[in-house]
């Protein structure tokens, strides 16, 4: 192993090829045994290649995976069996939110903190700048004065921070069912940016502010009074995501004609 500082804890440790977004959703993401097809601005091509690299200890690795990706894996899409679709399809305590359903996760059986930590994971991961297609890279988002709260949050050294929510939105839509999409910054406006991603039908939205305004705090999982959870379609941002893709990719040869 190769020793250096764990970008998490801060120790002088031997390091891990860490993943930027959990390295099950690959597996997942394999089609009849195909590999799965990455997407990037620049190209469009079917691989095995994972955006990985070697940045933290094996005790945060497993933090990680312990405190909240072992559980997100087990709600997402897998393969037909969408074991956190079925638990909100089963609530009695939900609302109408415009064209969504609002369900109170306080509830139901679901673990929301964990949720949480996943995606605050990931957005975290997102800050460094990770190699990907054909030595293009991902990630370098823009985490500002928060960046220290969330590895701190991570670690476990604080509660969830202040001037952060996240939103999730279980799609029912099979294009956000069988897609994984990286972060990417949606939003950002004076002292608020929001992030998103989806992993096999979990759409997640991260927005950071120290003055959020209070129809965005009512929704977040963790903080808000009943600890709300989305259903709804969410097809059309997949389409439009993956859509401002291909403007600018290179499909590789062998994918065009499908």
């Amino acid at each position: 192993m190769e020793r250096g500082m764990c970008a998490l804890c801060l120790d002088e440790r031997p390091l891990c090829s860490s993943h930027y977004i959990g390295k099950a959703l690959y597996a997942l993401s394999r089609t009849d045994g195909d590999s799965p097809i990455l997407m990037s601005p620049n190209l469009i091509v079917q691989t095995d290649q994972q955006i990985k690299s070697v940045r933290l200890c094996w005790d945060c690795e497993q933090l990680f995976s312990l405190r909240g990706e072992e559980y997100a894996m087990s709600m997402v899409d897998r393969e037909g069996e969408f074991k956190l679709l079925n638990l909100l399809r089963s609530a009695t305590r939900c609302r109408p939110e415009g064209e969504y359903t609002a369900y109170f996760g306080s509830g139901l059986s679901v673990d929301c903190d964990s949720l949480a930590y996943f995606a605050l994971s990931v957005i975290w991961r997102g800050g460094h700048i990770w190699r990907s297609l054909s030595g293009r890279t991902t990630g370098g988002l823009q985490l500002g004065r928060f960046q220290e709260p969330l590895r701190q949050y991570l670690l476990g050294k604080t509660p969830h921070p202040q001037g952060v929510v996240v939103k999730i939105t279980v799609a029912t839509d099979f294009a956000s069912r069988n897609v994984v999409l990286f972060p990417r910054a949606s939003e950002s406006r004076r002292d608020t940016t929001v992030f998103n991603f989806v992993a096999r039908g979990l759409w997640f939205d991260i927005a950071l502010g120290s003055d959020l305004p209070s129809y965005i705090r009512r929704c977040c999982c963790v903080n808000s009074p009943k600890k709300l959870i989305f259903g709804g379609d969410c097809e059309r941002y997949v389409i439009n995501d993956c859509a401002g893709l291909m403007e600018t990719a290179r499909v590789a040869k062998g994918l065009r004609t499908s």
